[in-house]
């Protein structure tokens, strides 16, 4: 964050001096100097820190004892600015109803005293055995436990120790959660993820299936959907002085927004477009929605040619009307549905334009805390979305500082491939040498063109207009 906002101040708290040592090093490895990091808690920096317009409370609340928690909040009530946000990540109920049956599986089994290790080890081991020996996996409860168990044992060492060897860690209600935070002057102003609190929103308000008067509050009606819509981890934001609502954006709120769609044209033919003709446009995870309006499909096509680089709103209006006429109320359509989009997560929306390149450098360059970060099992892209990377991407990516051509990168993967540093697909046994060439060129070339649609690459090109 600190890298891609330069003119805001951010700091770092955590109690682990290795962790702060940690992000100390990365700071000054890619010079930047408007971050700061504290090897303390919360509690003791309050007084000298001052305030703060957002908090972020990530990993700690759910973790904590009960008798922790209250001073901790304490603190961010005085640490957050009079108009300023919380966001606060918690496990929630009853989303972690089958997580609770593993929290006691490994209360029983582990041993706090032992070394990290063995604690790891073991759990492992009693996750393993565990799940062999649910029974009645075949009904309901036997089923949701042996799912819980086998995505656990995925899980990393480190969370198997965060989450599931911790004590205190537990699981609330949303409305106990809410009733906490309502003692420290804090209001439930909504869900953290854009879908999940539209699709509240709308329950709340406009269900033609919900009684509106069984709800005495905003709070209870939260609890009842949360029930219905469960999630065992949530972000939840909360402001202070009673700004509570359970607010959905409308339409006119994009204005002046930069927005940005992954939405795929089957034709991009003029006489497809501005026809009344179904088209269908393809979005990730296999997501389609077939679009009629002229003005809708021009819309969404200007979009798939800009990504990943996203557009002025009003730019992409003048865009479209240069191909056909849009009427205030195809306008006000046109707004409508490009919010639904957002609510579904096939429509990005920002405040700046994000510097990503939508045209393949000659030289990319990604950012230095990127490149950094690459070396190791992931990173993040410039639209905030975690990039796992492999041994190929942990040798590619740290070269791009804009110094170096997709050529210089073929030869650096080349010469490791001789050099039995990295080890490709195909590149096995008695191969010929343009053939191992040949198998460079083709991974090199498909990196660079997926490193450039998930928005890795910095765009070195003035503003979209």
């Amino acid at each position: 964050m600190a890298e891609q906002y330069p003119t805001i101040e951010f700091v770092g708290i955590d109690p682990c001096q290795e962790q702060i040592d940690q992000a100390k090093d990365w700071a000054t490895q890619v010079k930047r100097q408007n971050v700061s990091f504290f090897s303390e808690r919360l509690e003791v920096l309050a007084d000298s820190l001052g305030t703060f317009d957002y908090i972020i409370c990530h990993g700690v609340y759910s973790w904590i004892p009960l008798n922790e928690r209250a001073a901790l909040l304490q603190s961010i009530a005085d640490c957050l600015s009079e108009k300023g946000a919380l966001y606060l990540s918690h496990n929630s109920m009853p989303g972690c109803n089958a997580r609770s049956s593993v929290w006691q599986m490994m209360r029983t089994i582990d041993n706090p005293h032992a070394p990290i290790e063995e604690r790891i080890q073991r759990a492992r081991e009693y996750l393993q055995s565990g799940e062999m020996r649910v029974v009645d996996a075949h009904r309901p409860y036997g089923m949701q436990l042996r799912e819980e168990i086998e995505r656990n044992i995925a899980r990393s060492d480190s969370f198997i120790l965060h989450e599931l060897l911790n004590p205190a860690a537990d699981a609330e209600w949303i409305s106990e959660t809410i009733s906490t935070l309502q003692r420290f002057g804090f209001f439930y102003a909504g869900d953290a993820h854009p879908q999940r609190n539209h699709a509240l929103s709308e329950e709340v308000h406009y269900s033609e299936h919900t009684p509106q008067e069984q709800f005495d509050s905003v709070e209870s009606a939260v609890q009842y959907f949360d029930i219905l819509y469960p999630s065992s981890f949530r972000g939840s934001v909360f402001v202070k002085n009673g700004g509570r609502a359970l607010v959905t954006p409308e339409a006119k709120a994009l204005d002046g927004c930069y927005v940005s769609s992954p939405l795929v044209s089957s034709s991009v033919k003029d006489e497809d477009l501005s026809s009344l003709r179904m088209i269908p446009f393809y979005g990730p995870s296999e997501e389609v929605i077939e679009v009629k309006a002229p003005a809708y499909k021009y819309l969404l096509v200007e979009l798939s040619q800009l990504w990943p680089r996203g557009i002025l709103l009003s730019s992409l209006f003048e865009r479209v009307e240069s191909r056909c006429d849009i009427s205030s109320s195809e306008r006000e359509y046109l707004m409508r549905e490009l919010l639904k989009l957002y609510f579904r997560n096939l429509l990005e929306v920002h405040s700046d334009e994000l510097s990503v390149a939508n045209v393949l450098p000659e030289s990319p360059v990604v950012s230095p805390f990127r490149r950094l970060k690459a070396a190791g099992d992931w990173t993040i892209t410039l639209r905030g979305e975690l990039y796992k990377t492999d041994a190929l991407d942990q040798l590619l990516i740290p070269l791009l500082d804009g110094t170096q051509t997709m050529d210089n990168c073929k030869q650096a993967v080349l010469k490791a491939v001789h050099a039995k540093e990295l080890r490709m697909k195909g590149s096995e046994g008695n191969i010929e040498a343009n053939e191992i060439e040949q198998l460079v060129r083709e991974a090199v070339e498909e990196r660079f063109a997926q490193y450039l649609d998930r928005g890795l690459f910095i765009a070195d090109c003035e503003p979209i207009k």
